[in-house]
This record gives structure tokens, sequence and C-alpha cells, in this order.
């Protein structure tokens, strides 16, 4: 209120004044977040005053990229110098960084074609590019704009494990990952961040099939077999989003260990993948597993045999039937409807799985009754399995 009453009085050479800090009235209103106030001032400002910058190199049109302050910066851009435009702070950040920072995307597309490379290129001393943050907040057509421009270097550039590769993955900038994954260089691409997550966890993650595929030639050995704090694995994540082709390409590159891991559920890459009717991928996988995987049982009671059975995945559940143990095969699911393999069994007519696995059977789970009261024998019956029911009887 003050500034508003004293603007119009002020005289042009006062208006213009910078303090000993470099200051001048526009960079404190816009550092403020003063929008009227800076509003006001931008027409009384000469060409000079308003290409100021301040002793940390702060000029106004970076402040008000930082505070979100668009109106001002539209107003500002046309009447900045190229060196002012330009100007990095003493900690790396331009006004480009700044409106990527803060997701001003109309800012940044305005900035992009008065920056020069030097200034496109720049990264904070955190490691940040305007690229990584176009890509840490969905602002697509920024990303695109930028990847062109990027030095080989500054393309590659993370911040604590996380690439601009690993943010497009991240949310789902899918046009973005494509067009960078040939920029980067192996051991950005195989970066990973303090969760242990890689850009082909994320892509995994998010569905990013065509990414995915992209991205598995150049892992490397180590990054391909990562696992995250929850002790997931790529393999893992394809499983659970249903990726058949991204599974069948890492299953041969992964090792003994990381192909067996289950995360904190207890749930496995294959229970995932017979969860998900993924038989290709279950036949894949059941031979490299060990003897505790292929028995596990997830928190909920879920076995890769009992879901299997349920997706009638006869040539998987027969596989599983004979490397399993006798407890691993008596489990029913304790979430669902408290079914055992057998009842998916005989409520899928899978007469063969039901034969096989009847003489394994305990007394307790053979007379399981699911939530709905059924028991193997009346879905046998159901089914009109009569050598199953004979059995069962």
């Amino acid at each position: 209120k003050v500034a508003m009453e004293l603007i119009p009085r002020m005289s042009e050479e006062a208006i213009n004044k910078q303090s000993k800090e470099g200051e001048t009235a526009l960079i404190l209103a816009c550092w403020k977040n003063m929008e009227k106030v800076a509003m006001e001032l931008i027409p009384k400002m000469s060409e000079e005053a308003i290409n100021k910058w301040n002793n940390a190199g702060e000029t106004a049109l970076k402040w008000t990229c930082l505070k979100g302050m668009e109106r001002v910066a539209l107003e500002l851009i046309p009447r900045m110098s190229k060196e002012a435009i330009n100007k990095w702070n003493i900690i790396g950040g331009t006004a480009l960084y700044r409106a990527c920072y803060t997701k001003m995307e109309r800012i940044a597309m305005e900035l992009i074609p008065r920056m020069s490379e030097e200034a496109i290129n720049k990264w904070n001393n955190g490691g940040c590019t305007a690229l990584y943050w176009a890509c840490e907040n969905e602002t697509e057509r920024v990303a695109m704009e930028l990847i062109p421009r990027m030095s080989e270097e500054a393309i590659n550039k993370w911040y604590e494990g996380y690439t601009a590769l690993y943010q497009a993955c991240y949310n789902k900038m899918e046009r973005v990952a494509i067009e960078l994954i040939p920029r980067m260089s192996e051991e950005a691409i195989n970066k990973w961040n303090e969760n242990g997550d890689t850009a082909l966890d994320k892509a995994c993650v998010n569905k990013m099939e065509r990414v995915a595929l992209e991205l598995i030639p150049k892992m490397s050995e180590e990054a391909i077999n990562k696992w995250d704090v929850n002790k997931r694995t790529a393999l893992y994540k394809a499983c659970k989003n249903k990726m058949e082709r991204v599974a069948l390409e890492l299953i041969p590159k992964m090792s003994e260990e990381a192909i067996n891991k289950w995360d904190k559920y207890r749930e496995t890459a294959l229970i995932s993948a017979c969860y998900n009717n993924m038989e290709r991928v279950a036949m894949e996988l059941i031979p490299r597993m060990s003897e505790e995987a292929k028995n596990k049982c997830d928190d909920v009671g879920r076995t890769a045999l009992m879901m299997a059975s349920k997706n009638k995945m006869e040539r998987v559940a027969m596989e599983l039937i004979a490397k399993i143990s006798e407890e691993a095969i008596n489990k029913w699911d304790k979430y669902e409807n408290e079914n055992t393999a057998l009842i998916w069994a005989c409520s899928r007519g899978m007469e063969k799985v039901a034969m096989e696995l009847i003489p394994r059977m305990s007394e307790e789970a053979i007379n399981k009754q699911s939530k709905e009261g059924e028991t193997a024998l009346i879905l046998a019956c159901w089914k009109n399995m009569e050598k199953v029911a004979m059995e069962l009887i």
C-alpha cells in the first residue's frame, strides 16, 4: 500500500535507483511477490534499470519466475536484454530454470528462443537443469523444446540419482522419454535414486512398454537386477502390470537372486505373472525359480499355483504341482474367496490338474469350503467331473 502511494510521487531517477547490494525497487517488489507494485513500476523503469541484477545475480525476471508471477514476467521479457535474460545467480539458477521449476509453461516457452546455449544448459549447485524440472513438473511441450538444444553433459545431469529421463518415465511422458534415450549416456541411463528405482522401473510401473523395450538393451547387468526399497525388481513390476513383452525381454537378463526376489508382501514375479494370466512368462520363470520362491505364499495366502488354477493356466499349474511342497499345495486364499488351488481347478473344469492335486492334499484342505460354501466336491459335481468327484469322495 505504501509503495503504491509512493510510486506516483517518485522522480524518474529515484524510481530507477539501485542500492549498494544491487537491489532496485522492481527487483524487491518481485522478490516480495508484490505483483501490483511490479506492474506499476515496469512502465516507469528505464531499460537499464529493468535489466539490472543484484549482487547475488538476481534479476526482477528471475524473481517473477520463482514466485509464479506470470503477468509480470510477460511484461518483463520483451524489455530484457540478451545479457540479463541469460543471467544466472550465484547458485546457477536462470529465469528459464525457475520457470520450469514453478511449472510456468507459457513463460518457459517464451524464454527458450531467447536463451543462449550456455544458459539453456546451465545447472544449479545441486545438478538440476531446466530440462530436469520440465520433466519433474510434467511440462511436456517445454521438455520437447529443450531437448534438441541440450548439450550431452547437461542432458545426462542428475540430482541425487534422479535424471530427466527418470522424471519423464515417472510422469508418463512417453514422447519425452523416447527423445531422451538415444541422447543419454550408459551411466545416466543406468542411474538409480536413493529408493533403488531406475528409469526402467518407472517405465514398468507406468506401463510404458515402448520406453521399457528401448531401455532394456542399454541397461547394465547391475541396474537391470536392481530392486527398490520394497524389494521389487523391474521384472516384478512388468509382471504386476501385465507387460508380457517386457517381462520376456527381462527374464534372460536377470540374475538368479533377482528373479527369485519377493517384495515386502511376499509376492514374487511368478505369482504376479500367474495372477495376470501371463502363461508364457510363467513358463519361462518356473525353471529359474528357487524351491523357496516357487513355494512362496503372499500375505493374503495366494500362491503361484493357486493363481494359475484360477486363471485356467493348465500347463503352468501342471508344471508347478510337480515342483512345489505339500505345504504350498494346501494353502488357501485368505483375501478373496478362501479357495484352495483344488477349488479353483474344480471350478474351472480343469480335470487333469484336479487329479494331480488330490493325492497331495491334506484332509483339511480337501474339505475346505470357500466363502460361498462351495467345496471341491460340489464344484466337481457341478462341472460334471465324475472321475474327480469319485476321487474326492
